[in-house]
């Protein structure tokens, strides 16, 4: 018996209601403290928390798609080293932010505030219906922008020329797909309609016309 069913049944048999009605009690208790239990878990989100969500997931998707065309556009200009970095930096950290929205489900329980595509859906539901996780977007992937970003690690500091390439292109023509399937199935009405409005058409950026995959490296 769970914690629920056995707080329901005590408060049945506390209760000085007609045998009768008390399949009817069991049911009704059961799904307040259910209810209530759901609210108040820490970490899960509110319908108000799904909109406000709506204007920085916008953003994360402009500045991963928006800086991919940047890179390629601005391949053998004068762009200075300091302000390459920064746009390769910049642009790897929001890659890791989106493959975490996409691919990573809410463990239960949890006390984490981050966000995740699948509190948009039903329980499972997203996980039927996103793409597969390519290949290019995998662990090592995720794990090379902690070391070699995020974070100041011994592994940056044996890294070789190699370790240092990025394919913005690459990565962002990955990501496409499943941030239109996203836009494509989600209630809109969860999200504020002009920044729904805007993810599909930065998704779409990167992949027609399709822009030259290149490779960029970091300095770091």
């Amino acid at each position: 018996m769970t914690q629920v069913e056995a707080i329901v049944e005590m408060l049945v048999a506390r209760s000085s209601r007609p045998q009768s009605r008390r399949s009817s009690i069991r049911r009704v208790t059961a799904t307040a403290i259910q209810s209530a239990a759901m609210k108040n878990q820490p970490g899960t989100p509110s319908a108000a928390d799904l909109r406000l969500l709506s204007e920085h997931l916008q953003y994360e998707v402009m500045m991963t798609f928006g800086l991919a065309r940047f890179l390629v556009e601005t391949q053998g200009t004068v762009l200075n080293q300091l302000m390459s970095n920064a746009e390769i930096e910049a642009f790897t950290i929001h890659v890791r932010q989106l493959i975490d929205f996409l691919w990573t489900d809410r463990p239960a329980p949890s006390k984490s505030t981050d966000a995740f595509a699948s509190d948009y859906f039903a329980l499972g539901e997203w996980a039927k219906l996103r793409p597969e996780r390519p290949a290019i977007l995998n662990e090592a992937l995720r794990r090379k922008v902690g070391w070699g970003v995020a974070h100041l690690t011994y592994d940056r500091a044996h890294s070789t020329v190699q370790d240092k390439q990025w394919q913005p292109i690459a990565l962002a023509q990955a990501l496409a797909p499943a941030v239109i399937c996203f836009v494509d199935n989600v209630d809109a009405g969860k999200l504020e309609a002009r920044y729904l409005a805007d993810l599909r058409p930065w998704a779409e950026s990167v992949l027609a016309p399709t822009p030259a995959a290149v490779s960029t490296t970091a300095s770091t």
